[in-house]
């Protein structure tokens, strides 16, 4: 069960958490105070959303630019359309160096395989899988997307996912069989509304991509990427279970910079249990956090109440 909290309900508990330790007796312990309230934040859903959704962007763009007639180097189609509807794959052959952003599990040359359905030379449904590598990180490695809707407009891609079109595991069926009230439903999803407050799109399951070409769709390098939306995730590590949900508005990333997003804002929601050793310490709280122009692998807590009240300022590591 995932469990949520304002930021209005949160400051309420950590008033209470305070009276309680700080009520505990003269010369209480201050060192578990600060201990209590000084948590990291579990940002490793930053890094998986970011490490899916440039991998998801770059695939769409060359998709899109191969059945357009135009040459991508490590790219081949089965065909270039010049009537609709038309079914296309693209093989698009990559290395560490491909991404603006390091994808793990590359070793040496993987692939990306897109299936597409082309409605138009500007509309598509595409299904990309990852062999020999995965997108997302070892917090959520991703070997599958099924079935996204791509558009096309004024030199920039927008491509919508969500949680249940990812597979953590690559089936046999690599085709793409929709009916027309299932294409038509997901077109319709590049039209739902998306939130631009991270702090709403924690209640989400949505995630929306723009891929801005910089006017130059026959060259990646220079491609921004531009990500919004929410999730919910679920983690079981060693000697702790927990329940996270993100948010993110107008989070930007480019080839300038492969260690951190370079402007946007993050809403993380997080409660963490632990056992053993760990069960003393719950985390319990939500961190506001922005990206920075800086290219050092970090974002700053904005604010953070509950278990990261004390970080608030700081600087924390994203792990990129």
């Amino acid at each position: 069960m995932i469990i949520k909290r304002s930021f209005a309900e949160l400051s309420s508990v950590l008033a209470v958490l305070l009276l309680g330790l700080v009520g505990c007796g003269s010369g209480g312990d201050n060192s578990n105070i600060e201990e209590t309230f000084s948590q990291t934040p579990t940002v490793e859903p930053i890094a998986s959303v970011v490490k899916t959704a440039v991998p998801l962007g770059y695939a769409a763009s060359v998709a899109m630019a191969e059945v357009n007639g135009i040459d991508i180097a490590n790219a081949s189609s089965s065909n270039t359309c010049s009537t609709y509807p038309c079914l296309a794959t693209i093989v698009l052959t990559v290395t560490p160096e491909t991404f603006p952003v390091a994808v793990e599990g590359v070793q040496d040359n993987g692939e990306i395989i897109i299936v597409g359905l082309w409605n138009s030379a500007n509309d598509a449904i595409l299904t990309v899988i990852f062999r020999d590598l995965s997108a997302g990180n070892g917090f959520l490695s991703i070997q599958k997307i099924s079935t996204i809707p791509v558009n096309r407009q004024l030199g920039k891609l927008r491509v919508v996912y969500a949680s249940v079109d990812i597979d953590i595991d690559v089936d046999s069926d690599n085709t793409i069989e929709l009916s027309e009230e299932e294409i038509q439903q997901e077109y319709e999803r590049l039209s739902q509304s998306i939130p631009e407050e991270p702090e709403i799109g924690v209640d989400m399951d949505a995630w929306m991509i723009e891929v801005d070409q910089q006017q130059t769709a026959d060259s990646l390098a220079d491609d921004k990427y531009r990500i919004l939306g929410g999730g919910q995730y679920f983690d079981i590590a060693a000697g702790s279970i927990s329940t996270l949900q993100l948010g993110v508005a107008e989070l930007l990333f480019s080839a300038d910079c492969s260690l951190n997003p370079t402007s946007g804002l993050a809403v993380l929601q997080e409660v963490e249990v632990g056992s053993g050793e760990r069960a003393t310490w719950p985390k319990i709280g939500q961190a506001l956090i922005e990206f920075h122009p800086e290219c050092d692998g970090k974002a700053k807590v904005l604010l953070g109440t509950g278990s990261f009240f004390l970080i608030s300022g700081d600087l924390i590591d994203l792990g990129f």
